[in-house]
């Protein structure tokens, strides 16, 4: 007797541990997703961010030992992205389109590598949030943490098994992005949140490469569904 009821509760304990175990990864996901809407809802909304097809910047690149640059950067989604960079001594572009990119360093070109559209989840990233729902990554919250002096809540985003985790810190008060870290060695903290066009978004990026400060862009101008010449992206 005693022996059938430990396998009983055995059995009972194995059946409450696999519905523990198929329910988490379930809620943790909804959560996920709920505040990736709660963000998307507090820059301008998901069906406005979604209808944005291109995105025009001009800025200056602030280096902490070297000259300031002046960059402009087109993007055309899903997959086209070009960023020109100059100042009295260097001229650089890096455009992308369609799986294959070149860069232009004064004048000599080479091949480049696309690294996944990394460029376009970077200057992009409101096409990367806005869209993730329709390229399948799954979206897993990692719970509340204090960061860079702030309460957030930190979820993940993951692709496929061949492509680092992309981590994002969302400010609890203001649904904003704090810090976008793409894969494990890069991180972008966005500030100064404008609106712009009826969206809410960040006219300064601040780079971090291995934890370590790299530079900071300031943004002057940010324009939306521009038609821009496929002049751009030819190579």
């Amino acid at each position: 007797m005693l022996i059938k009821m430990k396998n009983r509760f055995n059995i009972f304990l194995i059946l409450i541990l696999t519905i523990t175990a198929c329910k988490t990864p379930r809620k943790t996901a909804n959560k996920g997703k709920e505040i990736l809407n709660k963000h998307l809802e507090a820059t301008g909304g998901k069906e406005k961010l979604r209808s944005i097809k291109s995105i025009e910047l001009h800025g200056t690149d602030h280096f902490p030992q070297s000259k300031n640059v002046k960059h402009s950067i087109y993007i055309q989604y899903p997959d086209k992205y070009r960023s020109n960079i100059y100042n009295e001594e260097l001229s650089m572009s890096i455009i992308y389109n369609s799986g294959r990119a070149i860069q232009i360093i004064n004048g000599d070109t080479s091949l480049f590598n696309p690294k996944s559209k990394a460029y376009i989840a970077r200057d992009g990233y409101i096409f990367f949030l806005a869209h993730q729902d329709k390229v399948g990554f799954e979206v897993q919250h990692e719970g509340q943490t204090k960061h860079n002096g702030i309460k957030t809540n930190k979820i993940s985003l993951k692709q496929n098994n061949t492509l680092p985790t992309d981590t994002i810190f969302f400010d609890s008060k203001t649904n904003y992005v704090n810090e976008f870290y793409l894969g494990i060695n890069q991180s972008i903290r966005f500030k100064n949140y404008n609106e712009t066009h009826g969206i809410m978004y960040p006219f300064r990026y601040d780079y971090y490469l291995d934890g370590d400060y790299h530079h900071s862009s300031t943004l002057e101008v940010v324009k939306f569904n521009q038609i821009l010449d496929e002049k751009l992206f030819e190579f």
